[in-house]
């Protein structure tokens, strides 16, 4: 995969930065996606009369399946080997002109079951991060060593604590 030109991280677009933390942090079903609550896997769902055929495989009557996006949205296969980084520019195409839009990007499920508040929780979550970066500068406390993009997941995935010098524009 040709890598995109380098670019300055203060020159990329919120957008792209609001998509590339949907990757490291995965939605919740029902909630916008935010670094600090996330739920990696669907909500459980039940088959319902007739056994159902998924692929190869078939799911009994009463079997409860749950989709893992986590295996999607961290997948080094779909978007590299620096698929767990924070780096907003794998959403820049290759000559730098356009904006890329990946159908892996399924921070608010698929199908049936996607999230029906998605378009006003980007609305909402593009002006909440553009109200902070317009007003707020944020730096790690200590330069030499930037917060880790790590995370403890249980039923939902935290980030690991860490420190933030903010201060006023």
């Amino acid at each position: 995969m040709p890598s995109a030109p380098s670019i300055n991280i203060a020159q990329i677009p919120l957008a792209m930065k609001i998509s590339e933390i949907s990757i490291l942090y995965p939605a919740d079903m029902t909630h916008t996606y935010t670094p600090s609550l996330a739920v990696p896997r669907g909500l459980p769902h039940s088959v319902m009369g007739a056994p159902v055929r998924a692929g190869p495989y078939t799911l009994p009557s009463g079997h409860t399946i749950s989709g893992n996006f986590a295996s999607i949205l961290q997948s080094e296969k779909v978007w590299g080997a620096n698929a767990k980084e924070f780096d907003p520019t794998r959403f820049i195409s290759v000559d730098g002109a356009s904006v890329v839009r990946k159908e892996e990007l399924i921070p608010f499920s698929v199908g049936k079951r996607i999230c029906p508040g998605e378009g006003l929780a980007r609305v909402e979550i593009f002006l909440f991060f553009a109200g902070l970066l317009q007003t707020f500068i944020f730096e790690a406390e200590n330069p030499a060593k930037p917060p880790e993009l790590r995370k403890k997941t249980g039923i939902t995935s935290v980030p690991l604590p860490f420190s933030v010098r903010i201060t006023n524009c």
